[in-house]
């Protein structure tokens, strides 16, 4: 389960998961989680739970490139697709920021110059 959300989705993620299941937490567009015990934890089937940060990914410039490497090759292969919901001209930034505030888009929305 990837999380970018935070603190309003938390536990339905948690809850979701199988035993043993995987939670990444990566965002908190509602806000930062509140801090996790490991002893409830359990309550959830011991699953794995992270937060990612891409800071580590971007460390320095050849981990920067050598990872944006590995994404780009990804895509090329078909391994991993972009889920484009909408195309929208650039003069329409207020547009395209008024659909994702009021979530409704799906997928990225990609800004044509």
């Amino acid at each position: 389960m990837y999380d970018s959300i935070g603190r309003d989705t938390f536990e339905g993620s948690m809850r979701s998961l199988a035993p043993f299941g995987v939670m990444v937490s990566y965002g908190q567009a509602s806000g930062e989680i509140d801090p996790i015990e490991p002893r409830p934890l359990s309550r959830y089937g011991s699953p794995l739970f992270t937060r990612a940060n891409v800071d580590w990914h971007i460390a320095d410039t050849p981990t920067y490139h050598n990872s944006a490497a590995e994404v780009f090759d990804l895509i090329r292969s078909g391994i991993l697709v972009a889920n484009i919901g909408q195309r929208l001209p650039l003069t329409s930034v207020a547009e395209a920021h008024r659909q994702a505030e009021t979530r409704a888009t799906r997928g990225s929305t990609l800004l044509i110059v």
